[in-house]
């Protein structure tokens, strides 16, 4: 039997002769990850306003607190037509269900509410939600000059309705 090799040596003199070029390669794709890196971060912090995540979940938190703690039902879709935001207002003037966020607008709300959702202007309208009598107001939603997604305000007037209809009888 015969075996052929490579001498250490050999092995040695080309690994030596190689690594300039091993090196150069090992740097540019350094140099190239780091441009990367640093374009994508600067790119990241100016879409998100050059917050730091405190700030930013800070924020979330203070814009949960104001809408559910603001008198009126709001009911916002996105640009598909899900439902992505409800108060705890819209959700007991509409006796939405918990899972009402994520779901198609036309199978949560009243088919009057969401076709003023789906409209292109701004509507106000006195609508009837069950035993409810309620001042609708909907509109776009407008980020950047593009609409994405509309808004429903809801007021309950039943009280003032009655009011009304007991005056009007006496």
């Amino acid at each position: 039997t015969a075996s052929v090799g490579i001498l250490e040596s050999e092995l040695q003199a080309e690994l030596q002769e190689d690594m300039p070029e091993l090196i150069a390669w090992l740097i540019a794709a350094a140099v190239l990850g780091f441009a990367g890196a640093s374009w994508l971060s600067r790119l990241v912090w100016k879409r998100i306003y050059r917050l730091e995540p405190e700030e930013i979940a800070q924020l979330l938190k203070t814009r949960d607190a104001m809408l559910h703690a603001i008198g009126e039902g709001i009911v916002a879709i996105d640009e598909r037509g899900n439902v992505a935001l409800v108060n705890d207002e819209a959700r007991r003037l509409l006796e939405l269900p918990a899972d009402a966020e994520g779901r198609p607008a036309k199978e949560v709300l009243p088919a009057n509410l969401a076709a003023m959702l789906h409209s292109a202007g701004e509507t106000d309208e006195t609508v009837l939600a069950g035993e409810r009598v309620l001042l609708a107001r909907a509109g776009g939603a407008v980020v950047d000059g593009r609409r994405t997604g509309g808004v429903l305000i809801l007021r309950d007037r039943t009280e003032l309705h009655q009011l009304l209809q007991d005056l009007d009888g006496a």
